[in-house]
C-alpha cells in the first residue's frame, strides 16, 4: 500500500455499491436526510483516524476533508466543517463560518473560538496553522537560499514583500517573473510599499550605474543583460521556480531556462554572498534546483494542505457526462448533455467569471465565435463595455474582431495582441463585472492573479503540473476569505468539455487529462545545467557541449572569448554557429568597418546585420541557401539573409510611434497593393506569421520540415477583408516582437564589438539620443504614448525621486487626470 494512502481508495473504487451510494448523495441527490448527512460524516470520520494513525496518509484526510465540504454545503449545516477546521488548523474557514454567523456556538464558546483564532491573524488576513507556522519561519529565517512550495494562491507574493523588507539592508535586490505580462503585476504591487525605499526598474534601460538599492522586476532575459551593465545582486527571489526544470535541445541556446541557470551561476560567481529564494506551487523535491557542481543545500518550506476541493466534471465527445472523483479516481456517470457547447453555455451562467482555456491563438479565436453566437445579447449594452468597444475601434481598429465579442461579455487574449493593449484588457476584465468570459492560454495566465470562478478547459497540454498550477487560479484564497467573499467558493468548478473543432495538444485524450488530476506532481529536471538533470543518451552530446560553453561564460565573464561574447550579446542563441562558423565569423568582424554615422539608422544598421551575420555564411542567387556547415539560425531570423526583408523592417521599426490603427490600416493597403499587381512569384503572397496562426507550410529549404504550417497566403483573404484587418493586427504584433528580441538582439551583438556606438544603438532602438528622452523611453511605454507625451510637452513634467523612480509633476499629475481609458492606465503606471 502506498504511503499516501491512494492505494487504499483505489481499491475501494473498485468497490462499486459502496462508492456510488456515495457519489450519489453527494452529486445527484439534492435534499440529504439526517441519516444520509450522519452516513457521510462516518465514512469522513473513519478516514480522519486513520490519518491520524499514520500522517503520511494524505489522501485519508483530504478525501474525509471533502466529503465534509459537501456535506455541509448541502445540508446548510456548517457545525462538521466548523470543527474540522479548527482541529486541522484550517483556520480562515473557522473564521469565516464565524463571523458569516454560518455556526451558532454561544456566547462564551464564540468568544474563545475566535480569540484563538486572531493569534493566526495578519491584519484582514486569516492563515492557516501550516501557513503561519511557514510564514513566520520564512521571515525569520536565516538560509542564503530557501524554497518556499504551497498551492497557487497562498500569498507568495505577500511572503517575498515581507522577506524584502525584514532584510531591506541589501543594496541590490531582484525578482524574476517567467514573463513580461507578470512584470506589470508584481510591479503595481511593489509600487505600494513606500517603505522599499529603492529604485524600481523593469528593465535593463532603467538603470544607471549610480542608481543605488535597486528593486529589479524582470525576466531573466533582463536580468542578465543588467549584470552585463555591472548591476550585482545581493538577492534573487526566483517566481515560478519550477520554470528551471525545463529544457527542450531543439532550442538549443535559446531555452530560457538556460538562461536563468547561467543568471544564477553567474550572479553567484560575482557575488559569493549571494541569497537565493525559490518560490513554486509545483516541485516535489527542492535538490532539484540545485545546479551542477553547486555545494550546499536548499532549505524548503512547504504548505501541504489545500483549503480547496475540486469540483471535476468531465463531458466527452459522445455528449457523456461524468463527475470525477479524484481522491477515488472514479468517474460517476450523470445525464448526458444535449450538446457540449450549450452545456457550457448554461454552466457559465451560474458564476461571475468564467475561463475558458485553448491552448492555441488561432483556437481561441474560434472559440470565441462559437461562443458568442451561443450566448444571448444584453437587454441593455453596459455603459463599462460601450465605451471600451468605442475606445477600442480607436485605438486598435473599428473592424478588430474582439470588439463584437466584448458586447456579449467575451474577452479574448492571447501572446498575439500587442502588449499594452493586453494588460489593460486584463485590468478590465479585473475591473468590469460585465466581462463574464475570459477566453486563454498559458501565455496570459502564468502566475496572474485574476478573479476567476470556474474553468472550462477545452483543450491543452497533459503535464499533470502545469495543469495543476492552472486549477490553482480558479477561486483565489484572497477572494474567498475576504470580507465580501463566498464561502461556496472552497468547491472550485472545473469543467472539462471535449469539442470537435478543439482537439488536445499532440493528439492527447482529455479523459487522459481529466485523471491526471489524481497524480502526484512530479519533478521532470531536464535542463543539463541541473545536478539532477535526466539527458537522453542522444542529447549527450549536446548537453556537454551546452555546459563547456555555459561554463567558459560563466569564468571567463571579466575577460570572455568570442563565443562567450557572442553568446551573451545574444547573436549565438539566435544563429547557432558552428566551431568552423565561429572561426569565420571571428574574422568576418574583426575586419568589418565601422558605421560611424548614419543618415539612415535604421536601414543602415539591418544592412550590417545581413552583411555580418549572413552574406558570408549563404549562397548567392535568389534563395541564398544556407550554409549549415557554419551555422543554423532559428527559423524567423533566417529571413534577414534578404534584401526585401532589410527594406521591409527599415520601414516597419520608425513606424512603431505611429498609432496602432494607423499602422493596421497602412499594413493593410500594402497587401492590397500586393494582391492588386501580381508578381511571378506565388511566394510574394505568402506573409509569415507563425505557427500559432500559420495556415500553409511553405516549401523551403529553410524547413527542416517543409510542412510546418507557419505562413498565410494573402489570395486567400481578397474577399475576406474582415479577416485581413484582424490577421494584420496579429502580424503587426509578431513583427514587433521580431524587432524586440531577435533583430534587438543582433544589433545588441554589434554594439558588443564595437561595430556601431552606444549612440547610433539608442537611435535604433528608442529613437533619440537625448539623455532626458531616453530616460523616459526606457521606462517601457508603448511607442505611441511616449510620442503623446512627447508631443504634448509632458516630458519636462516628469520627475525622479531621491531613488530616480519617475513621479508627476502637479501639470503632469493633472494631465493624467484629464485621460481616459487606456492612456491613463499606462500613465498610473508609470508615473503616479
Amino acid at each position: 500500500m502506498s504511503s499516501d494512502g491512494k492505494s487504499t481508495l483505489t481499491t475501494l473504487s473498485k468497490r462499486e455499491e459502496i462508492v456510488n451510494t456515495i457519489l450519489e448523495l453527494l452529486f445527484i441527490k439534492e435534499k440529504l436526510t439526517n441519516r444520509d448527512a450522519e452516513y457521510l460524516f462516518a465514512i469522513s470520520l473513519l478516514f480522519i483516524e486513520e490519518f491520524e494513525k499514520n500522517r503520511s496518509r494524505s489522501y485519508y484526510i483530504e478525501f474525509a476533508y471533502s466529503i465534509i465540504v459537501r456535506t455541509c454545503f448541502k445540508i446548510k449545516d456548517y457545525r462538521a466543517l466548523y470543527d474540522f477546521s479548527v482541529n486541522f488548523g484550517y483556520y480562515p474557514i473557522a473564521r469565516k463560518l464565524l463571523k458569516s454567523g454560518l455556526v451558532d456556538e454561544g456566547i462564551l464558546n464564540y468568544f474563545l473560538s475566535d480569540l484563538k483564532l486572531a493569534q493566526f491573524s495578519n491584519g484582514d488576513k486569516m492563515n492557516t496553522f501550516e501557513q503561519d507556522k511557514v510564514s513566520k519561519e520564512i521571515i525569520t529565517s536565516e538560509n542564503k537560499t530557501f524554497a518556499f512550495i504551497a498551492p497557487t494562491s497562498y500569498g507568495k507574493s505577500e511572503i517575498i514583500y515581507q522577506h524584502i523588507l525584514k532584510n531591506n539592508e541589501l543594496d541590490n535586490i531582484g525578482i524574476i517573473v517567467p514573463t513580461k505580462a507578470l512584470i506589470d503585476q508584481v510591479l503595481r504591487e511593489a509600487k505600494k510599499l513606500r517603505e522599499l525605499n529603492r529604485k524600481i526598474i523593469t528593465h535593463e534601460q532603467n538603470y544607471n550605474d549610480s542608481d543605488r538599492r535597486v528593486l529589479a522586476i524582470v525576466t531573466q532575459e533582463r536580468a542578465l543583460r543588467l549584470i552585463e551593465q555591472n548591476l550585482i545582486f545581493d538577492s534573487l527571489y526566483i517566481d515560478e521556480a519550477h520554470e528551471l526544470f525545463n529544457f527542450d535541445f531543439g532550442l538549443k541556446h535559446a531555452n530560457r531556462s538556460l538562461l536563468l541557470a547561467r543568471l544564477l551561476k553567474l550572479n553567484k560567481k560575482l557575488n559569493p554572498g549571494l541569497n537565493i529564494y525559490y518560490f513554486s506551487p509545483l516541485i516535489q523535491n527542492v535538490k532539484n534546483l540545485l545546479l551542477k557542481n553547486e555545494e550546499g543545500d536548499v532549505e524548503q518550506y512547504k504548505i501541504n494542505n489545500n483549503l480547496k476541493v475540486l469540483d471535476i466534471r468531465y463531458v466527452s465527445n459522445s455528449n457523456e457526462q461524468f463527475v470525477f472523483e479524484q481522491y477515488l479516481g472514479y468517474f460517476f456517470k450523470l445525464p448526458n448533455t444535449e450538446n457540449n457547447l450549450k452545456y457550457i453555455v448554461n454552466c457559465s451562467k451560474n458564476y461571475k467569471k468564467n475561463l475558458h482555456y485553448l491552448y492555441r491563438p488561432i483556437y481561441i479565436e474560434h472559440y470565441a465565435k462559437e461562443l458568442f453566437d451561443q450566448l444571448p445579447e444584453y437587454d441593455e449594452l453596459p455603459n463599462s463595455l460601450g465605451n471600451l468597444i468605442e475606445e477600442l475601434k480607436y485605438i486598435v481598429h473599428p473592424k478588430f474582431k474582439l470588439i463584437e465579442f466584448l458586447s456579449k461579455g467575451i474577452l479574448y487574449l492571447h501572446g498575439r495582441l500587442p502588449n499594452n493593449i493586453r494588460n489593460y484588457l486584463l485590468k478590465c476584465f479585473r475591473d468590469d463585472t460585465s466581462i463574464k468570459h475570459l477566453i486563454a492560454n498559458s501565455v496570459i495566465l502564468a502566475g496572474m492573479n485574476m478573479p476567476i470562478d470556474s474553468l472550462f478547459f477545452i483543450s491543452g497540454f497533459s503535464a499533470t503540473n502545469e495543469l495543476i498550477n492552472l486549477v490553482g487560479r480558479v477561486n483565489r484564497l484572497n477572494e474567498i476569505f475576504s470580507n465580501n467573499g463566498e464561502l461556496n467558493k472552497i468547491l472550485v468548478p472545473v469543467h472539462f468539455v471535449e469539442l470537435d473543432s478543439y482537439p488536445q495538444n499532440r493528439n492527447g485524450q482529455l479523459k487522459k487529462t481529466v485523471e491526471s488530476l489524481r497524480s502526484n506532481i512530479k519533478d521532470s529536471v531536464k535542463n543539463p545545467l541541473l545536478e539532477n538533470s535526466v539527458v537522453n543518451r542522444s542529447n549527450l552530446e549536446n548537453s556537454e557541449k551546452i555546459l563547456a560553453l555555459e561554463s567558459n561564460i560563466v569564468n571567463d565573464f571579466d575577460n570572455p572569448s568570442f563565443i562567450s561574447r557572442l553568446t551573451r550579446s545574444g547573436a549565438q542563441q539566435l544563429l547557432n554557429y558552428t566551431d568552423l562558423g565561429l572561426i569565420k565569423l571571428e574574422k568576418i568582424i574583426n575586419k568589418t568597418e565601422i558605421i560611424h554615422n548614419a543618415d539612415n539608422v535604421y536601414k543602415e544598421i539591418l544592412l550590417k546585420v545581413k552583411e555580418v551575420f549572413f552574406d558570408n555564411f549563404v549562397s548567392e542567387g535568389v534563395d541564398r541557401d544556407i550554409d549549415y556547415r557554419y551555422f543554423h539560425p532559428n527559423n524567423n531570423v533566417k529571413r534577414l539573409r534578404f534584401e526585401p526583408t532589410i527594406n521591409y523592417y527599415s520601414g516597419f521599426i520608425p513606424s512603431a510611434y505611429s498609432p496602432l490603427k494607423d499602422r493596421v490600416n497602412n499594413l493593410v493597403s500594402y497587401w492590397k497593393d500586393i494582391l492588386s499587381s501580381p508578381s511571378d512569384h506565388d511566394k510574394n503572397f505568402m506573409q509569415y506569421v507563425g505557427s500559432q496562426f500559420g495556415e500553409k507550410a511553405y516549401q523551403s529549404n529553410d524547413y527542416n520540415d517543409s510542412r510546418a504550417k507557419v505562413y498565410i497566403d494573402l489570395n486567400d483573404y481578397k474577399t475576406r477583408e474582415y479577416d485581413m484587418y484582424n490577421i494584420a493586427i496579429i502580424k503587426l504584433q509578431i513583427d514587433d516582437e521580431f524587432v524586440d528580441f531577435e533583430i534587438g538582439l543582433l544589433v545588441n551583438s554589434l554594439r558588443e564589438f564595437n561595430i556601431i556606438s552606444d549612440d547610433l544603438y539608442n537611435l535604433f532602438m528608442f529613437g533619440t539620443n537625448d539623455i532626458k528622452e531616453l530616460q523616459i523611453s526606457q521606462l517601457g511605454l508603448s511607442k505611441n504614448l511616449y510620442n503623446t507625451l512627447k508631443k504634448d510637452n509632458q516630458i519636462q513634467n516628469i520627475e525622479f525621486d531621491d531613488f530616480y523612480n519617475p513621479r508627476a509633476n502637479q501639470h503632469l499629475r493633472e494631465y493624467i487626470l484629464s485621460k481616459q481609458g487606456i492612456e491613463k492606465f499606462e500613465l498610473e503606471q508609470y508615473f503616479l
